[in-house]
Order: structure tokens, then C-alpha cells, then sequence
């Protein structure tokens, strides 16, 4: 899990993992057209002394990538509260609010048109605060990000992840790395739950490889699964199970 794999990604680049990088917009943007097909409108535009509240829509919103001939199709509403603080050049964000409760679908399909992967994405009052405005996150004033409720489904198989109360805290080291601290509640298809908690925070170096970290993950019926992190390039875990090593499973990547 580890967090649904922060939140996937951060919901496939839809939602922006730090806000303070750009400024607010202020002006509503116009339509784009997918590079193979659909549209993304804004139906709705407004700003306000430093907050633009916006409505995205995908409608078969489809782009290709140029290296495997894969595209991806978008379907769905976002709606988007970007709060930030004026400055000389304009209002630089520090607070992103989004939802999307009836979800965004998300397909890949090969050259062909065949489909390879099909999920959707709702979530409830995802929330992206920036520790230090136009600057780097510290470890008093970390950046965070949070999602009342997430729900993942896959289209193909009919099953659902769920995750509620997800919150992800980062921040640059003194050395140029990160680290990040986990916490939430899982929920897989059949009802049952676990809480996931980071027990040492998962540290990286200054060039992105994995230095340290221990997630733990503890089952409604007071189960306890701990994996710890291998340090290298490749993010790496070794599982124990109730203290038991878990030995019959593959690498977890």
C-alpha cells in the first residue's frame, strides 16, 4: 500500500504534489484539446483576492505516449480551490483544495485500442499545504497533503481500495533528501481494515535513492505486518508478519 502508493501518484498527475512552485491562475484558461481525442473545459471560473475556484472537466480527454504508442483517457469533474498569498509578480499558492466524489476515469489502452488498465479515482477534500512558500519545505514547516477519503476502483476487476484520513508529510534535509511520514486507514474490497503509520520516517538521499524507513500496518484484528526499507536505488522492503519473517514472497517493489 504504503498509502495507496501516495495516493497514486498524487491521482496521476491531476493534483499537484507541492503548490507553491506556480502561481494562482488568475484568469480562466481556455479549452485543450487531448493530442488523440476528447476536450478538457473549465465550465466554472472565479477569482477573488488571491483564490481561484475552478471546474475541470474531462470529457474522453485522451493523450498518447510518444515512446510505447499507449494513450490515456480521462473522464470526470474536478473542482479545485487555489488559495494564495499576494506578491509582487502575483498570488503564489499555498493551499490546493480538491474533490471529485463521483471520480475521474482513467484508461490506458495500447495502439490498437485495447485496453489495458481501467480505474477510478474519487476522492473527498484532498488538501496540499505548502510548509514554506516559495521555498524549500523544512522539517518544522513540512509540506503536506491529505485526503478526507479515497477510493480506488478498478473497472476490470470490480474491486475497490479505500483509504480515509491519508495524510503525507515531507520535507528537504539539511543533505538534499527527503522525508516523509505516512499515516491513515485501508480498506480493501471485503470490508476489512488496517491503520498504516510510518514507525521511522522513509528518508531518501540527495539523489532520490532510498536510505531508511519503517512502515507498519495494523489489522482490525490486531494482526501486524512491518516492512522495513532497504537502502538503494530500487525501493525495497522486508516484510515480518506477527514478528514473523515473510520469506515465500517476492521482493516488494
Amino acid at each position: 500500500s504504503v498509502a495507496a502508493l501516495a495516493a497514486t501518484a498524487v491521482i496521476q498527475g491531476m493534483l499537484p504534489r507541492r503548490v507553491s512552485f506556480t502561481a494562482v491562475l488568475t484568469a480562466k484558461p481556455a479549452d485543450k484539446l487531448g493530442s488523440c481525442g476528447g476536450r478538457l473545459t473549465y465550465p466554472a471560473f472565479s477569482h477573488l483576492n488571491g483564490v481561484t475556484t475552478m471546474t475541470r472537466t474531462f470529457e474522453n480527454y485522451c493523450s498518447s505516449d510518444s515512446d510505447t504508442g499507449q494513450r490515456t483517457v480521462m473522464n470526470g469533474t474536478l473542482s479545485t480551490v487555489d488559495t494564495g498569498t499576494p506578491t509582487a509578480s502575483g498570488p503564489v499558492s499555498t493551499k490546493y483544495r480538491a474533490n471529485s466524489p463521483a471520480g475521474i476515469a482513467y484508461e490506458v489502452q495500447d495502439t490498437a485500442g485495447k485496453t489495458l488498465s481501467s480505474q477510478v479515482f474519487a476522492f473527498n477534500n484532498f488538501v496540499s499545504t505548502v510548509g514554506v512558500p516559495g521555498g524549500s519545505p523544512t522539517a518544522a514547516k513540512p509540506d503536506t497533503m491529505s485526503f478526507d477519503e479515497l477510493k480506488i476502483t478498478n473497472r476490470i476487476t470490480g474491486k475497490t481500495y479505500r483509504e480515509t484520513a491519508l495524510t503525507v508529510s515531507s520535507f528537504k534535509t539539511t543533505s538534499g533528501g527527503q522525508q516523509q511520514t505516512i499515516s491513515g486507514r485501508g480498506y480493501r474490497s471485503g470490508g476489512d481494515y488496517f491503520d498504516i503509520a510510518t514507525s521511522t520516517p522513509v528518508t531518501s538521499d540527495s539523489s532520490g535513492n532510498t536510505v531508511a524507513g519503517t512502515i507498519s500496518f495494523t489489522g482490525a484484528n490486531g494482526s501486524a505486518a512491518v516492512a522495513t526499507l532497504v537502502p538503494g536505488s530500487t525501493m525495497q522492503a522486508t516484510v515480518k508478519v506477527n514478528g514473523t519473517a515473510l520469506t515465500t514472497a517476492p521482493a516488494c517493489k
